[in-house]
């Protein structure tokens, strides 16, 4: 495979990573937003004037993973086309991201359900002051925990990708 090509099959890859990431936001956002508008209208900046929960999970669906994407859509490009070793055709990277992305949400999720079960063990005075005073100390803590969850998840299953992906290069 040709400089050319390679350029193509990382830049395939790179806008893939993109499109998925942000895909995989908007459907997190969409369950998240219906769990605690507030995360979003009071806990983030204020972008526009509207209290739907469509609306904040496709605003922030995009604002907070398009860059997410981008960087581990290169990075994997640049692993699966840089260097010794066949290059991984970007059919085969996207799918590798896009299984990963599939057990990031279902752990996201698992970590939605999961933790009203320790709201009452954090401290209020952890907590935003909106919380108490709408009394929604379960929902926001419950979305705190499928963001972060999803953040990191998806940061080390893209290390993951990179690896797998760089010893399937190795071995071949």
């Amino acid at each position: 495979m040709g400089p050319s090509l390679k350029s193509a099959q990382l830049l395939k890859i790179a806008l893939g990573a993109t499109a998925l990431s942000v895909v995989y936001g908007i459907c997190h956002d969409l369950i998240t937003a219906q769990v605690c508008l507030e995360y979003f209208t009071l806990y983030h900046p204020h972008l526009v004037d509207s209290q739907s929960p469509v609306v904040m999970a496709l605003l922030w669906g995009v604002i907070a993973t398009w860059w997410f994407g981008l960087i581990g859509g290169i990075a994997t490009g640049v692993v699966a086309t840089r260097g010794a070793g066949p290059p991984i055709p970007a059919r085969r990277a996207l799918l590798m991201i896009a299984k990963m992305m599939v057990v990031c949400f279902a752990l996201a999720m698992l970590a939605l359900l999961v933790s009203p079960l320790f709201a009452t063990s954090v401290p209020d005075d952890f907590l935003p002051s909106f919380v108490a005073e709408r009394h929604i100390k379960s929902a926001f803590l419950s979305d705190l925990a499928a963001h972060n969850v999803s953040y990191f998840s998806n940061f080390v299953g893209a290390v993951i990708v990179c690896i797998r992906i760089h010893l399937l290069r190795r071995t071949a």
